[in-house]
């Protein structure tokens, strides 16, 4: 059995019943959640939109290995709407990053794990520091709360009350 960590994202659409769409693929199709975060809105980060995100992080135990999940995510991030038009951030009505899985380090044309920017994002940070703020990035050697601490983004981000 695999643990891995996974954000949730959504500024397009009806945010709470898109990530309500993606719990429920992930416990159905991928394994089960056995934690996650609060839930928080935020200001997108890499562009610009008057959109907030909606974001929250699960920990997942699956079976299955690192790119067949991304493969699952990818599909069902397409059936619920999710396009790409460019290279470039954009808005969309869901978004489903591999933070960790297990200790792996991965990195080829595909995937890369640890997520290669997530020590960049306050809002990733803000969700893991939720769930395991001990959790040592396998590449970095830095637990989650040394990373929150150290974290430059400026990006405001609040517990979201809907």
């Amino acid at each position: 059995m695999n643990t891995t960590y996974l954000e949730l994202g959504s500024n397009k659409g009806n945010r709470v019943l898109n990530i309500s769409k993606a719990f429920l693929f992930i416990n159905l199709e991928l394994g089960e959640t056995t934690n996650h975060s609060a839930i928080y809105e935020t200001e997108p980060w890499g562009f610009k939109s008057k959109e907030k995100f909606i974001n929250i992080a699960v920990e997942l135990k699956t079976n299955f290995q690192p790119h067949d999940l991304l493969n699952k995510i990818k599909k069902f991030e397409k059936k619920l709407g999710r396009r790409k038009y460019s290279d470039r951030y954009e808005s969309r009505e869901i978004d489903i990053d591999i933070l960790f899985f297990n200790n792996d380090i991965i990195k080829d044309n595909d995937l890369i794990i640890p997520h290669p920017r997530l020590h960049k994002r306050k809002f990733v940070l803000e969700t893991l520091f939720d769930m395991i703020p001990d959790y040592i990035h396998p590449v970095l050697n830095k637990d989650i709360q040394q990373l929150y601490a150290e974290c430059n983004d400026d990006g405001n981000v609040e517990v979201y009350d809907y």
